[in-house]
């Protein structure tokens, strides 16, 4: 049996979020949203950062990008807890993650889940298919249609 990717498709993301049982979790680096534009109501946290907040190694491009000091145990603690506060607030909604073209956000979306958070998945294609017209955020989406290639379950 093949192992499912955890990634959902624009359109089931958009419907996650609308119906409040998805929270957009942006991990592009700043830069790239004053060049590309953000996505109102998500919340932004560098992939790096978020790398650096849970002490995982980072490359050397990614720590010159990132120019930061090494985390402690303390900065570890404390990214949990916001995630902890993001995932209690919407009732335990599953993370959405994005980035540009849909490869740091898988890598995001597996740091969640192995960090507990299990119901973490990567918008797939990213930023470029989410502004796309082809997805373009539809004006009504029956609630409980999920796209079944996501290996999400339908409600």
């Amino acid at each position: 049996m093949s192992e499912l990717r955890c990634e959902v498709s624009i359109p089931t993301a958009r419907e996650m979020i609308a119906i409040g049982a998805g929270l957009l979790i942006d991990v592009r680096q700043a830069f790239e949203l004053e060049l590309e534009g953000h996505i109102p109501g998500a919340v932004h946290v560098p992939l790096f950062t978020f790398k650096n907040s849970l002490g995982k190694p980072l490359d050397q491009d990614e720590q010159e990008m990132l120019d930061a000091e090494e985390p402690d145990r303390k900065n570890a603690a404390m990214f949990v807890m916001d995630l902890n506060k993001l995932y209690f607030a919407k009732e335990r909604p599953c993370f959405l993650c994005l980035c540009n073209s849909g490869r740091r956000s898988l890598y995001a979306a597996k740091l969640l889940s192995d960090l507990g958070y299990t119901h973490s998945y990567s918008v797939r294609g990213g930023w470029r298919d989410w502004r796309s017209p082809d997805h373009a955020a539809p004006e009504f989406l029956p609630a409980g249609i999920l796209d079944a290639r996501d290996g999400v379950a339908a409600a």
